[in-house]
Order: C-alpha cells, then structure tokens, then sequence
C-alpha cells in the first residue's frame, strides 16, 4: 500500500488530481511526508491542478502551459540524487515542432520546510544562474515536495519578498517516473 494520506479506500489517479483545487492541494501537501531522496529518480509528468477556477487555470496556460511562450509547454521535472542526501534536477518544457528542452535547473536536499518546518525535499534554484532571472539578482525560488501516494508527489513553491518573508505558495503535482534521467540540454549554460 502506498504511504502518504491515502487511506486504504483511497486511490490517486491523474484524474482525481485534476479535480482538486489550489487549496486542497495546499492542504494535502500539509499532511503529507518528505519524499525520500532516492524515490525521486528519473523524469516525471507535472500537472498544475486548479478546478473551479477559470482565472487561474487560463492564466496557468498562458504561462506554463504555451509552447510559444518564452518558457514553453511544462511537461515536468527531473530528479537524480548525486548522493544519499543532496541531488539535482531540471524541468522539461516542450517547444513547437515537439522538441522537448531540458532546463531551469535546482539543486535537492532533504531538509526543513520554509512554510511549515517540517521535512520536505527542498528544491533551490538559487544554486544555478537561469536566463529568466536578471543578471545581478538573486533567484530565490525554492519548491518542496512531499509524497501523496506511490507516483504521485505535491509540490510547492515560494519565493522571499522583500520584506524577507515567503510569498504565498505556488502548487504543483509530479507524477511518475515517466522515463529516464537524461540530464540537462547543456550542463555548463546555467551554472554560476
């Protein structure tokens, strides 16, 4: 039986997934254990559930959800642990013609959450230079995910504000492994 908050009745399918809302998810997340760092390994599908919202949900595609876009269509992340305690990863964003661009790199660990202090796998795009965010400033994304049920993992994301808060959490779900770590497009592009 999968662990996370499921109960034994209780089945997670993309579907259903796609029918919680941004708060639920938030909920979910809440209750939900860390992810143990070796779970997490290969490419995984990434869905932005967001149901009864029409704002959101057209405002999700227009950003995350466009192969014209400057970021493309998100199709997810990427895992690999580098060791039993620290990994690396990259999202996966699909441009016309289906070529499929692997960047927006992060750095992993386990360790406390910045929303609610406990643990999480931390994800730090800090720890790479990525052409969105403007030359002298600081990247200060940080996502976290926790495991809902076998294959299927919640996300969040924040950023610091300027008062050195967090903002409020963005909302993601991975589901997989969908196939193999292959690394990123170009391993030297976005290091600092």
């Amino acid at each position: 039986m999968a662990t996370g908050v499921m109960t034994k009745d209780e089945e997670w399918t993309e579907e259903k997934i796609m029918s919680l809302t941004r708060d639920e998810v938030l909920e979910l997340w809440g209750k939900c254990p860390a992810v143990d760092m070796a779970e997490l390994y290969g490419e995984f599908n990434g869905l932005i559930p967001n149901a009864g919202n029409e704002v959101a949900q057209k405002a999700t595609a227009k950003v995350m959800y466009n192969e014209e876009g400057p970021l493309g269509y998100w199709l997810g992340k990427a895992y690999t642990p580098l060791s039993h305690t620290s990994g690396d990863g990259y999202n996966r964003w699909r441009r016309p013609g289906g070529n499929v661009d692997r960047y927006m790199r992060f750095s992993t660990e386990i360790g406390d959450s910045l929303i609610d202090g406990k643990p999480a796998l931390m994800m730090y795009y800090g720890a790479y230079h990525h052409q969105f965010i403007p030359e002298g400033q600081e990247n200060t994304l940080v996502d976290e995910i926790r495991k809902l049920a076998d294959g299927f993992y919640l996300g969040v994301g924040t950023t610091e504000t300027k008062d050195g808060s967090r903002s409020a959490p963005g909302h993601f779900v991975l589901v997989g492994p969908v196939g193999k770590y292959l690394a990123p497009d170009d391993a030297t592009k976005e290091l600092i």
